[in-house]
C-alpha cells in the first residue's frame, strides 16, 4: 500500500513552519535528496486549508499569504520536474481519482495545467508564424508588384553578376558572352556597352574595344561619365595598370573629379605604390568632402585607414626564434 503523508504531523506544525516545509521540499525536488511529491501535495492541500480559515478572523496572515503565493509560483515553474518525479501524468490521474481533490487544488491538475500552457504557447506560436507568412506573402507580392526590376533589368544585373565570377576565374571570353547576351536584349545600354569594351581590351581587341567605348559615350551623351564607369570596371575586372591609365585620363578631363582621384589611389594601392596611393587618397578625400559627398568620403576614409593597416603591418619585423648552439659547434 502507498506510504500516505502523516496527517498528524501536518495538523502539529505551525502554518509558518508548514510553508518553509513545502519551499524546502521543492528546493529538493529532482535532487535525489528523497523528498516524495505525494508530501508536496498533502502539505500544499493542509496549507491552503488553514489559510482559507484564516480569511475568516480580524487578521488574516499576510505574510503567509505572500509565501503560499510564492510557493504556488514555484511549483508552477518547476512543474515539469514535479511531474517528472511523481511518475507522469497517470501517476498523477491515479492519485487524483484516489484522493478526489476540490479543483480549486490545482496542484492536483498540473499536468492539465501544463498541457493547456504548451497548447497556448503552441496556438501564440502558430498565430505568429500565420502573421509572419503574411506579411512575407505581402512583401513579395510589393515587390513583384511595385520594386521588382523589369526582365530586361533582370538580366542585365544576372549577366554582369555572372561575367565578374567568369573574370575573377580569368574566363574573359566567357564573360564577354554573357554580356552580349544581355546586349541582345538591351543593346543601347551604357553600362553593359562599357562592360563590353573593358572586356574586349583584356581580349587584345583594341580597335573593336574604342568603338564600343564610343558607342556608349554617344548614348550617355556625358564624357566624364564614361570615363569614371570605364575605370570602375578595370578595377573590377583585376587590371589596376589600365583602370590607373583609366582614372588619370579622368582626372585630366575633370581636374576636381574626386571620383578620378579615389579610382586613381584604389589602383596605385593595387600596383603597390602605397605612397601615391596615399596623396591620391588625400586629395580624393577632400575634393570628395569640399563637395558633399559624404558616402564617398566615407568610403575614401575606410579604404585609405585600411591601406595604413596593411602598411603598418608589413613594417613589423618577424619574431626569430634562436635555436641554442651546442657546445663546440
Amino acid at each position: 500500500m502507498e506510504n500516505q503523508p502523516n496527517q498528524s504531523l501536518l495538523n502539529a506544525m505551525s502554518l509558518n513552519d508548514l510553508l518553509d516545509k513545502i519551499e524546502n521540499n521543492l528546493g529538493k525536488l529532482g535532487g535525489g535528496m528523497g523528498v516524495d511529491p505525494k508530501e508536496i501535495l498533502a502539505e500544499m492541500d493542509e496549507a491552503s486549508l488553514r489559510l482559507k480559515n484564516a480569511d475568516t478572523q480580524d487578521h488574516p496572515p499576510k505574510s503567509e499569504e505572500a509565501q503560499f503565493d510564492y510557493i504556488s509560483k514555484s511549483l508552477q515553474k518547476y512543474g515539469s520536474l514535479f511531474l517528472r518525479t511523481i511518475g507522469g501524468s497517470g501517476a498523477l490521474s491515479n492519485l487524483r481519482d484516489q484522493r478526489n481533490p476540490p479543483p480549486e487544488n490545482w496542484w492536483w491538475f498540473i499536468d492539465q495545467w501544463l498541457e493547456q500552457k504548451r497548447s497556448a504557447s503552441l496556438r501564440k506560436s502558430m498565430t505568429t508564424a500565420g502573421i509572419v507568412v503574411v506579411i512575407l506573402v505581402a512583401l513579395i507580392f510589393a515587390y513583384q508588384r511595385f520594386l521588382a526590376p523589369d526582365k530586361l533589368t533582370q538580366q542585365k544585373y544576372d549577366s554582369i553578376s555572372g561575367a565578374q565570377q567568369s573574370m575573377a576565374n580569368g574566363d574573359y571570353a566567357a564573360a564577354l558572352t554573357q554580356i552580349n547576351q544581355a546586349l541582345a536584349g538591351s543593346p543601347n545600354d551604357s553600362d553593359l556597352l562599357i562592360y563590353k569594351g573593358v572586356l574586349l581590351t583584356k581580349l587584345g581587341q583594341q580597335n573593336e574595344a574604342a568603338q564600343v567605348f564610343a558607342q556608349a559615350e554617344k548614348i550617355l551623351n556625358n564624357h566624364e561619365a564614361l570615363l569614371g564607369a570605364r575605370t570602375l570596371d578595370y578595377l573590377q575586372a583585376g587590371d589596376p595598370k589600365s583602370s590607373k591609365a583609366s582614372a588619370q585620363e579622368l582626372i585630366a578631363y575633370n581636374p576636381k573629379s574626386a571620383e578620378g582621384y579615389f579610382y586613381l589611389a584604389k589602383s596605385e594601392e593595387l600596383l603597390g605604390e602605397q605612397t601615391t596611393a596615399l596623396d591620391a587618397y588625400n586629395t580624393a578625400f577632400t575634393l570628395a568632402d569640399s563637395q558633399g559627398k559624404s558616402e564617398l568620403a566615407a568610403t575614401i576614409k575606410i579604404s585609405m585607414a585600411m591601406m595604413m593597416q596593411s602598411m603598418n603591418s608589413q613594417l613589423q619585423l618577424p619574431t626569430v626564434e634562436m635555436t641554442p648552439t651546442a657546445p663546440g659547434k
